[in-house]
């Protein structure tokens, strides 16, 4: 089955110990493409690497091997920490007595949802700080929410960090 982009999808994976922590992956099952660039992929790699060890590697097994190191695998542990926190976030929420603030696309619940996909949207690509967050989720709530949208966005986003 492919993973989808959905923060809570995870791919089958065990964690080998060599000289390094590495995350091997078996991409077998999986008919979508075994690459870190793959928007899929990377959100499997992300979801395990959010409940998991940060691995020093990651290897991605079909009938050719992929392996990652360096740079890749900093970045996709920058996006699985980020990941972990925004479900902390997400998990801690008490939902607003306030209809209107319910069904708002700045709501705590919709910015922190939006912000998890985000993180997988843009493979090897993660917005690079709060400030960058918060200017897409802005992009994508747009004049559909009220005049205090910017404000309930960055606030929410500031609060997870």
């Amino acid at each position: 089955m492919a993973p989808s982009t959905s923060p809570e999808t995870c791919c089958p994976h065990e964690f080998l110990e060599d000289d390094e922590l590495v995350l091997s992956i078996d991409c077998n099952a999986c008919p979508g493409a075994h690459d870190l660039c793959n928007q899929r992929c990377y959100a499997g790699v992300l979801n395990i690497m959010a409940s998991g060890a940060q691995p020093d590697s990651i290897v991605l097994r079909r009938y050719i091997h992929k392996r990652y190191r360096g740079e890749a695998v900093k970045a996709a542990a920058l996006a699985a920490s980020e990941l972990a926190s925004l479900r902390r976030g997400i998990a801690a929420l008490e939902p607003p007595s306030d209809r209107r603030c319910r069904t708002c696309p700045a709501s705590a619940h919709h910015v922190l949802l939006q912000a998890r996909l985000r993180l997988v949207e843009r493979p090897l690509c993660p917005p690079e700080d709060r400030a960058a967050m918060t200017s897409l989720i802005l992009e994508r709530v747009g004049a559909a929410a009220c005049e205090s949208a910017p404000a309930c966005v960055s606030r929410v986003l500031q609060c997870g960090s």
